[in-house]
């Protein structure tokens, strides 16, 4: 796959933020304010009118994009400011990028993880995910937290562990084989990842090993 390098000359891009893959066809980049979509299942095509598409602007008031998480048929854009968008549509003529309320954003460029049905994202307070409602719309919701049992590393409260100094250096690993999901945060200002913070589904259960 061509990412920013090979396009920024034939497209005059620029250096892309950040990379996903949107629908599980396209690619898509992210340079300042706008959103470069690639044409369906090819990864270098920028440029093929009614196929790859170009949304100029998209995002507004958003500053610093934090990271973009893929779930499904929907790509979220995460803000260092709190804020997060959604793309949706699979062609140029229903391309669609919508706020959605969520007083917590990803802010870690590896933050994200999709594990047991849900799309999980390390933000400055906690674990959350974005989820689907009745009618298939998705959103944030504040029951989704996952980190309340380990919600102190978060707050600099004293606990066994230590505190996070830098939670855009976190880690987030999905370990399906193990229906599990892999926290690895920098603790108290070191520069290596001590140890991993592993959520088991299964029994709904925190367990902190060191790495081996």
């Amino acid at each position: 796959i061509c990412f920013p390098v090979t396009i920024r000359c034939n497209a005059s891009i620029g250096q892309p933020n950040r990379i996903a893959i949107h629908n599980s066809l396209r690619v898509v980049v992210t340079v300042k304010n706008n959103i470069y979509i690639s044409a369906l299942g090819n990864p270098n095509d920028w440029t093929t009118a009614n196929d790859a598409f170009n949304l100029s602007g998209a995002f507004g008031d958003f500053t610093d994009i934090r990271a973009v998480q893929n779930y499904g048929e929907v790509t979220a854009f995460h803000s260092a400011s709190n804020g997060v968008k959604l793309l949706t549509g699979d062609e140029p003529n229903n391309y669609q990028i919508t706020p959605i309320e969520a007083p917590q954003s990803c802010q870690a460029r590896l933050g994200t993880a999709n594990a047991n049905r849900g799309s999980w994202y390390v933000s400055s307070r906690g674990i959350y995910a974005l989820s689907v409602n009745e009618f298939g719309k998705i959103l944030w919701e504040r029951d989704t937290e996952l980190s309340r049992n380990i919600r102190p590393i978060f707050q600099n409260i004293s606990n066994p562990y230590g505190n996070i100094t830098n939670v855009s250096q976190a880690l987030l690993i999905s370990n399906p084989a193990r229906n599990e999901l892999v926290f690895a945060p920098r603790m108290d200002n070191e520069t290596t990842y001590r140890g991993q913070f592993i959520f088991n589904f299964d029994n709904a259960t925190w367990e902190y090993r060191d790495w081996e």
